[in-house]
């Protein structure tokens, strides 16, 4: 039994109710993380860096994967005669 079908058993297959669920776990996970400020006065720089260089290969993995992939294979609907390579 795969995840999906777990997470299916478990709240339905109302796609409604999965980006609800989707959006409420994706909110508890920035509210830990911000949370941390809270908790953690005096970062240290190198931690900040750190911190700082995931979120930009986090940006960077969301813009390649949302943006520029679904752009590539769409070059051949927006613009007759050019074929999509990448």
């Amino acid at each position: 039994m795969t995840v999906a079908d777990q997470f299916i058993g478990v709240f339905g297959s109302d796609p409604l109710v999965h980006g609800l669920v989707g959006g409420l776990f994706i909110a508890t996970l920035n509210l830990i993380g911000a949370s941390l400020i809270l908790v953690w006065r005096n970062p240290s720089e190198r931690w900040l860096d750190g911190a700082l260089g995931f979120a930009a290969g986090v940006m960077m993995a969301a813009a390649f994967t949302s943006l520029i992939l679904p752009g590539i294979e769409l070059t051949e609907v927006v613009v007759p005669g050019v074929p999509a390579e990448g």
